[in-house]
């Protein structure tokens, strides 16, 4: 097929073919009629044409192919751009970057549509979740965050029995003499997965979610405190305790179940049921009776437009 249309960055009067480096990611525009597109380069630059306009500074013919300039761009950050999407409730890009910095103790962000709250997973092997105060009236624990928080569970990475003289296990370091009687034991750091098998263990806190009351004295959130003062981290080791993905259920019969995964590999579901509340109640229930009266209409229309599209006839000879 022959090229109609060739997007350029820049402008007519500044245009350097190669200067922004190679692009890694376009996003089209999600509503009708998609004429917006948004691309990343690699130096950092997000560049948005308008694939309809009518600008002769945006447009310009050479022969049979039309070069097109974008209409905005700007510097996202220093480094690529490997992805863009489009805000669902307004004309903003978004961009980031595709790869997790392993080092960085905030691993994963979800927010829930219908709780206003927020959940993430960290380093430390900790699933917490934030209330996000409401703007519209006035509370004594908005600028007192630790007062709306509350962890769901604590992945604590522990140590267990060595391994028999039989069966040692193959790891990147093996200490001289029984592991158990040696002064090296808790300072022993796995490299890697098959390092830490048979020698450490995951221990796996759950916090009660269907009653939240006096949750700063109880022991869940008492251990979140003590955590965010002084935690025992240690980056020389793998952190097997280490949650990588926090994600909250979208859907409104099922919003309050959270599912989490970490680098151990195991993937955990939870129900906060202390959070459902009579206003969530009600309005499942308005949804539930508005999306089965559109149902029962689609219905009845499309038995009033059925026509078949193959008739049959019986006609005597």
């Amino acid at each position: 097929a022959d090229c109609v249309v060739r997007l350029h960055v820049g402008s007519i009067k500044a245009c350097s073919p190669g200067e922004n480096g190679q692009c890694f990611t376009l996003a089209w525009f999600q509503s009708k009629p998609h004429h917006y597109l948004a691309a990343g380069f690699y130096d950092g630059t997000v560049a948005i044409w308008d694939l309809k306009t009518r600008s002769v500074l945006q447009r310009v013919r050479q022969g049979r192919v039309i070069k097109q300039y974008p209409f905005h761009s700007f510097s996202a950050h220093d480094s690529a751009v490997h992805s863009i999407e489009w805000c669902k409730a307004d004309r903003l890009v978004v961009g980031g970057v595709l790869y997790r910095h392993m080092r960085c103790p905030l691993q994963s962000v979800s927010g829930s549509d219908w709780l206003s709250i927020l959940a993430s997973g960290d380093v430390t092997g900790e699933v917490m979740v934030t209330l996000l105060p409401s703007l519209n009236a006035q509370s004594i624990n908005t600028k007192r965050p630790s007062d709306r928080r509350f962890p769901v569970y604590k992945v604590d990475f522990l140590s267990c029995a060595p391994p028999s003289a039989d069966s040692p296990d193959a790891g990147d370091h093996m200490l001289s003499g029984p592991l158990a009687e040696s002064r090296h034991w808790e300072h022993f750091k796995p490299k890697s997965f098959r390092a830490a098998t048979g020698r450490f263990s995951l221990l796996l806190k759950d916090t009660d979610l269907t009653d939240f009351h006096g949750m700063s004295s109880r022991e869940p959130g008492k251990r979140m405190q003590a955590n965010e003062l002084k935690s025992d981290l240690n980056m020389e080791r793998v952190q097997l305790e280490a949650i990588h993905k926090v994600r909250f259920n979208h859907n409104l019969d099922a919003y309050t179940w959270i599912v989490s995964g970490g680098h151990s590999g195991l993937v955990r579901v939870h129900c906060a049921r202390g959070l459902l509340s009579p206003v969530g109640q009600k309005m499942l229930q308005e949804k539930r009776t508005k999306f089965q009266a559109l149902y029962e209409a689609a219905e009845m229309v499309g038995e009033l437009e059925y026509s078949p599209e193959v008739q049959h006839c019986v006609v005597e000879v």
